[in-house]
C-alpha cells in the first residue's frame, strides 16, 4: 500500500478493494501443458538455494 502511495506523491489517492469470486473450474491438463513449457523455457537458469527471492522481490518493487 505505501508503494502505491509513494507513486502519487503528496496527492490524496483513493485505493480500493474488491473481493472477486473466481468460480472457472481448473483445467489440469492445460496447467500441466504450461508448466512445462515454463520449465523447458527456464531450464538453463541456476538458483541458487541462498538467494532470498522475497528481498530480490522487495526490491524490485521499489
Amino acid at each position: 500500500m505505501e508503494a502505491i502511495k509513494e507513486r502519487f506523491g503528496k496527492k490524496e489517492v483513493e485505493i480500493t478493494v474488491k473481493e472477486v469470486e473466481n468460480n472457472k473450474p481448473v483445467d489440469q491438463k492445460e496447467l500441466f501443458r504450461t508448466m512445462e513449457e515454463l520449465r523447458e523455457r527456464f531450464k538453463d537458469i541456476y538458483v541458487y538455494p541462498s538467494l532470498n527471492l522475497s528481498d530480490l522481490a522487495n526490491e524490485v518493487n521499489l
